[in-house]
């Protein structure tokens, strides 16, 4: 009774410093997580801050620059048409990402500079491209510059074009004379701003097409950054804007993330176990004889008990994956005759042949593929990452020729043997794993018949 009352105290005493230095462990541990992502968003809102601050100050710069030839235009059409190419220049002279310029009366581009590479576009009705009317529309109706794209340029490339909707009696804006664009480089732009740079550390998202903001779609990255964005900024147009978000990239999820992440549980917990000891013995002399009945004690290989927990996992495991499936197969391998050599050499014979055949199996299959023997003379062994039945069908040659071609030496007899090997590859269509079993024995029992 005393004895049992002592131990009923000492498991009271230990969960009570169980359940204290959990507790204590998981709070700090919290904190620290708490803090390291307060960490990573503090450091993303500031390269992203910077990044957004370079782009929007880019842009407006090139706006206001494509913005004096608006100007100009606005006050005489007639010396800016009569000197373009002179004018045109000196306006790009002035920008770092304009490529192009066009002048479009009554919305019909007259004129373009550089001439040559964009000639293409000379005459082209913008009210007669439903994609790009929209835009110049749109200009023509807020009457002010409006930022359209990024688009499929008509000579070529993708670019953001800003929309400078020309009228001929400011402040009023009833006249309209028609429209000029500018042709931003947007990939120089997204360059020389850092984009690049951004992208190596974060998954980056910019969304806002045709400056509709957080409802434009999404142009660079992809949707899903918006989800659980590490920092999320607007960058702001005389019209409309774009919304810029930071994600965490993958690997930063990863293994070496959850070490510092748990750097607190994985001290913490290790303290607490040292506190455990007579517990983690008891638990390890468990296991121990948890193993002892997980293997075959005459090969040395998984017992059939460890196998089907292994194939019902491996199972389950890919009917959970759907179609990104890691395809596996099931290979039967029955010794042939074994009864003979039992009874011709005795059971000291069939043993040893059932060891080197377990040696010969194994040898023949990867590191990673799982070989187990289920009883008497049989192995079965599950080959992982194959995808169709020729792979199989090598696979068991393989294990075949390691067999079937060593001469096993028994109590200085040289004794040659056979199997007979039957398989399945996962498919789908099996209910459970012990549709492959039945698959597998068939084949194999078919081919038994066939040497009978």
């Amino acid at each position: 009774m005393n004895r049992k009352f002592n131990s009923c105290l000492f498991i009271s005493l230990l969960s009570v410093i169980v359940i204290i230095s959990t507790i204590s462990i998981e709070v700090l541990s919290n904190r620290h997580q708490t803090s390291m992502i307060q960490a990573k968003q503090q450091k993303a809102n500031e390269r992203l801050s910077s990044f957004r601050y370079k782009l929007e100050a880019r842009i407006l710069s090139d706006i206001y620059v494509a913005k004096t030839l608006a100007t100009l235009t606005t006050v005489n059409t007639s010396p800016i048409e009569k000197n373009w190419d002179s004018v045109a220049r000196d306006i790009m002279s002035q920008s770092r990402d304009i490529r192009s310029l066009a002048l479009a009366p009554n919305d019909i581009i007259q004129y373009v500079y550089p001439y040559e590479p964009n000639k293409k576009v000379i005459g082209v009705n913008f009210r007669q491209i439903p994609e790009q009317w929209i835009t110049v529309k749109k200009a023509r109706d807020i009457k002010k510059v409006y930022l359209a794209g990024p688009v499929d340029l008509i000579q070529g490339g993708v670019g953001l074009v800003a929309r400078y909707p020309v009228f001929l009696d400011p402040p009023d804006n009833q006249f309209y004379w028609g429209v000029i664009s500018a042709v931003l480089d947007i990939q120089k732009l997204f360059r020389e701003t850092g984009l690049e740079r951004l992208k190596k550390e974060y998954d980056v998202s910019i969304r806002g097409k045709n400056s509709k903001g957080a409802a434009g779609d999404v142009f660079v990255g992809e949707v899903s950054t918006f989800s659980t964005p590490l920092a999320q900024e607007s960058v702001y147009f005389p019209y409309g804007s774009w919304v810029v978000a930071l994600s965490a990239k993958p690997e930063e999820l990863g293994f070496s993330n959850w070490i510092k992440a748990n750097s607190v549980r994985l001290v913490g917990y290790p303290i607490l176990l040292i506190l455990m000891l007579v517990i983690t013995v008891m638990y390890y002399l468990y296991q121990m004889a948890r193993r002892a009945s997980l293997y075959d004690e005459l090969t040395q290989l998984p017992n059939r008990r460890y196998f089907m927990q292994t194939l019902d996992r491996i199972f389950t495991k890919n009917q959970l994956k759907d179609r990104r499936k890691t395809f596996f197969a099931l290979i039967n391998v029955d010794l042939n005759n074994f009864k003979q050599i039992n009874d011709q050499y005795g059971h000291h014979a069939g043993d040893s042949v059932l060891q080197q055949t377990a040696k010969h199996i194994v040898h023949s299959v990867k590191p990673d593929d799982f070989v187990a023997r289920i009883g008497g003379d049989e192995f079965l062994i599950i080959v992982l990452n194959v995808h169709s039945e020729a792979e199989v069908r090598q696979k068991i040659e393989t294990v075949r020729n390691h067999l079937c071609g060593e001469t096993l030496i028994v109590d200085n007899s040289q004794l040659n043997v056979s199997a007979s090997i039957g398989f399945s590859l996962y498919s789908s269509e099996f209910t459970d794993y012990e549709d492959m079993i039945l698959q597998a024995d068939a084949r194999m029992y078919s081919e038994k018949k066939q040497r009978d």
